[in-house]
């Protein structure tokens, strides 16, 4: 029996719990910018212990904070600075484009 070959795209070389963080992380938004532990289990739908234990390793590498004072989760001054390495990283044309597009929509 022959075995269809696998590409790079295809989801059996994903890994189910970076998928699960970028789950998390993508419920974030500039309406939600803060979100309680139970608002995240309404918007990724994962256990909560699973979704704590995943902050917790995401908090502990500044990719999310925690604020013990509201209960909220936001995102963490780590993206900020993988932001700013990835923009450093590409030329001006290639960091301008996304914006330009939207300017001539």
């Amino acid at each position: 029996m022959k075995h269809k070959p696998r590409t790079l795209d295809s989801d059996s070389y994903a890994v189910k719990s970076i998928d699960r963080a970028f789950q998390i992380l993508n419920g974030f938004s500039f309406e939600r910018t803060s979100l309680t532990l139970g608002e995240l289990n309404d918007l990724v739908g994962l256990s909560k212990p699973t979704l704590f234990r995943i902050l917790q390793t995401l908090s502990k590498n500044r990719v999310v904070s925690y604020d013990p004072v509201s209960g909220k989760y936001s995102l963490g001054v780590r993206l900020f600075e993988l932001g700013e390495i990835a923009i450093s990283a590409m030329s001006l044309r290639q960091a301008a484009s996304p914006a330009l597009d939207d300017l001539e929509k």
